[in-house]
């Protein structure tokens, strides 16, 4: 009797020593999926989200038309080393011909790029960090009967449009590096247009 007893007694014992056991296992489990796998999943997801967003955004002057309007230097705004360029162009997005946004953000989202660095039709996300931002950009001319009408609860815009719809003239300001001779202009990370040679 006592002896199946202390049988019993070491069946529980074991019993209790493994479901121990395994809820250690599964709480450090559980804090390693918290701590590290989840973050990187939802961090991969994020990352995935904003860039098929940009890649839909960018779409709207994905082959778009570019006319060089005017384009040389002009005086300095500010100290320091590098070439100050003005340029005046007319982008003609190609509506109607692929899916995605058919307005476009001009003062925003566009920059440029050293031609010698680029391969290919769109940059890398490291690219578009490393790009020349303009000094100053502004948008001059526009459809003003393309301009959508102001969402419900918003006031009527008398000024320059945040988005546009069809052709733009826009004229940008930028300090580009001496050694770079010829850019590129983006919108987020999609080529726009040609090559851009400064030094002609």
């Amino acid at each position: 009797m006592l002896q199946n007893c202390s049988s019993k007694r070491e069946t529980m014992n074991g019993f209790l020593v493994g479901m121990m056991t395994g809820g250690a296992v599964l709480v450090v489990g559980l804090f390693v999926l918290v701590k590290f796998v989840l973050p990187r999943v939802l961090a991969g997801a994020a990352t995935k989200l904003a860039l098929s967003l940009f890649e839909a955004k960018a779409s709207a002057l994905r082959r778009a038309n570019m006319e060089v309007l005017e384009m040389g230097p002009t005086e300095a705004r500010a100290t320091g080393p590098g070439r100050w360029v003005r340029m005046r162009l007319r982008l003609t997005p190609r509506t109607g011909e692929q899916p995605g946004f058919t307005m476009w953000e001009p003062p925003t989202e566009l920059a440029l790029f050293p031609a010698s660095q680029v391969s290919g039709e769109q940059l890398s996300v490291e690219q578009v960090e490393r790009s020349i931002s303009p000094f100053e950009i502004r948008l001059l001319e526009w459809d003003r009967a393309e301009v959508p009408p102001p969402e419900e609860g918003e006031e009527p815009q008398d000024e320059t449009p945040d988005k546009i719809v069809g052709p733009g003239e826009i004229e940008l300001i930028a300090n580009v590096p001496e050694d770079v001779r010829q850019v590129r202009l983006h919108y987020y990370h999609v080529l726009v247009g040609p090559v851009l040679d400064l030094s002609a």
